[in-house]
């Protein structure tokens, strides 16, 4: 499948996957998941370093994939200054 087939050219695609992550965290983290699902543990959840480098990292690749490629390197830049985790766009 290309990125276009599985949206990641529409933000309306990058937030849907991002929803799925914090979720998918919630579930899979034992801490989290005896916290309940509300709206505190779900933004809790998406503070976390792994999330926060993930939304980085699925910003860029939109930002990519719609031709700002510059900012997208930029923006991967940025992820590795602070997460210390290169993922290209």
């Amino acid at each position: 499948m290309t990125c276009r087939e599985r949206e990641h050219h529409r933000l309306r695609g990058v937030l849907a996957h991002v929803r799925a992550d914090v979720l998918r965290s919630l579930h899979r983290s034992p801490e989290a998941a005896a916290g309940g699902d509300d709206l505190l543990h779900r933004v809790s959840a998406f503070m976390t370093p792994q999330l926060h480098c993930l939304f980085l990292h699925r910003v860029a690749h939109y930002l990519h994939v719609n031709g700002w490629r510059r900012a997208a390197r930029a923006l991967s830049r940025a992820n590795l200054t602070l997460h210390k985790a290169w993922i290209t766009p």
